[in-house]
């Protein structure tokens, strides 16, 4: 085996167990080198992957591939579409039921026990002799893999004649935080948790806030969730789900968190809705979307970065950044997901900030108010659609999650959903189950024909600190 066998490429799933894996792969004499680490020729018998979203640009190089979740039947299948899709032949475990349909088009050996059998004959096999996947949930993989694959989503070359543009916004923004050395933010007499990121959409904040107003309550707290209400319709400047939960009165956002039973103020006015979320009860706010407002003070500010887009593309409007990376020495907390940051990166967070890990996990799908296993959709068929700041990562949790996609439609974030919209989404609902994001459904009518899936977010390093840090923010 030796004579075949140059470097292994190994992906956890969890990249939290980096150091055990590491640990586990240097007792057994491997020499092991992660990708951060590396500068040039990989010269390792372990080349262990320490980001997110890039396993896949090795399939072009390899030979083989084994196929994670297939070992134990109490770890979910991992999708086979991508390596078969690169012409790749798979090994895998005896547990193949959540892909089936997909396993039954591969070029697979079951591996008993070692893998040694099976790799010798992954390598037996001549280089691309084996006919890449086509069909089923492969027809939309090319997207997919566009979406979701190393720095994306990528700003095109059509758009860098805005750089003179963006020398101006970041002239401002610089004049805007020099003002604040002269300023003072507005007190309220409440605890203040703002969440918010360098860039202006799809870094998970909103999933953060909802966690942290989780962690709030869970400490005892009436929590309230503030923000702006982005795309509300026409009404009052203050607006509490009491008068009405609908995403164009309150916001998108905010509807999505009043329908999971989070109390919550839209209002522009950060510093007037904190006052009435006192008054109406609120013993600690929190702030979703709200770093660059700083007129409100706050007790800690989360900083989301995403790690697989964390400079947003650049500033705007070439790209998305609201400020550059200077402006994380106001942060308390760094909420990283996604990718590992590039060790250039990393080095500019600040020493003082806890540092939180997190991932996007599914947790049930929804219909109506009802709450349906995962499993349920595991070889169906669906048409699939999202109006969100990465739908890409939405297509990847269905294709994860053992779903047929059938149709998918990407839409900008926060899409208000026309009347030819909602037709083509129907007409697909009459031969396929339909599914979308939380977000989504709260901008849909409400006897629409759709599955939801509910997502939420996970500590996986840092919450034993996170919690600490939000204990004395309370107890203020």
């Amino acid at each position: 085996l030796s004579t075949h066998f140059t470097t292994m490429v190994l992906a956890p799933r969890r990249l939290s167990r980096l150091a055990e894996i590491e640990d586990l792969l240097n007792q057994a004499g491997l020499r092991t080198v992660r990708l951060s680490q590396v500068e040039s020729v990989v010269d390792a018998d372990v080349l262990l992957v320490d980001r997110l979203g890039v396993l896949s640009s090795f399939f072009e190089g390899a030979r083989s591939a084994y196929v994670g979740g297939t070992g134990t039947p109490a770890t979910p299948c991992h999708s086979p579409a991508e390596p078969a899709a690169a012409g790749l032949p798979l090994i895998s475990g005896p547990h193949r039921d959540a892909h089936a349909s997909v396993w039954a088009e591969c070029t697979y050996r079951e591996a008993v026990g070692e893998l040694d059998d099976a790799l010798v004959w992954s390598f037996s096999l001549e280089k691309g002799s084996v006919t890449p996947l086509r069909g089923g949930v492969e027809a939309v993989l090319p997207a997919l893999l566009r979406v979701c694959g190393g720095h994306v989503p990528s700003e095109g070359p059509e758009r860098l004649f805005l750089l003179p543009v963006s020398w101006i916004w970041w002239a401002g923004t610089a004049l805007r935080n020099a003002s604040w050395v002269f300023r003072r933010p507005a007190r309220v007499d409440l605890p203040v948790i703002s969440v918010g990121s360098l860039g202006s959409g799809g870094t998970g904040k909103t999933v953060v806030s909802l966690l942290l107003a989780e962690e709030m309550k869970s400490l005892g707290q009436r929590v309230t969730v503030i923000a702006r209400g982005y795309r509300r319709g026409p009404g009052p400047a203050l607006r509490r789900p009491e008068e009405s939960s609908e995403a164009d009165f309150l916001g998108d956002e905010l509807a999505m968190m009043a329908r999971r039973g989070i109390d919550v103020v839209s209002g522009p006015n950060r510093v007037a809705s904190a006052r009435l979320a006192q008054e109406s009860g609120a013993t600690v706010v929190v702030l979703d979307d709200a770093f660059q407002h700083r007129s409100i003070g706050r007790d800690l500010d989360v900083v989301v970065i995403d790690g697989e887009w964390p400079l947003s593309g650049g500033p705007m409007p070439v790209g998305s950044a609201r400020e550059g990376t200077g402006a994380l020495k106001r942060a308390d907390v760094i909420w990283l997901h996604g990718s590992a940051l590039e060790p250039g990166l990393d080095g500019e967070l600040p020493a003082h900030a806890i540092r939180v890990r997190g991932q996007f996990h599914p947790v049930c799908w929804l219909s109506g108010d009802r709450a349906l296993p995962l499993a349920d959709l595991r070889g169906v068929s669906v048409c699939a659609f999202a109006g969100i700041g990465r739908p890409g990562r939405f297509l990847a949790m269905l294709v994860e999650l053992g779903v047929e996609v059938a149709q998918w439609k990407a839409f900008p974030d926060h899409h208000s959903f026309t009347a030819d919209d909602l037709a083509q989404l129907r007409e697909w609902s009459s031969e396929h189950t339909l599914v979308c994001t939380e977000k989504d459904r709260v901008r849909l009518p409400a006897d629409f024909p759709v599955l939801v899936l509910r997502v939420e977010m996970r500590i996986e390093e840092g919450q034993d600190e996170l919690r600490e840090r939000l204990k004395k923010v309370v107890g203020k």
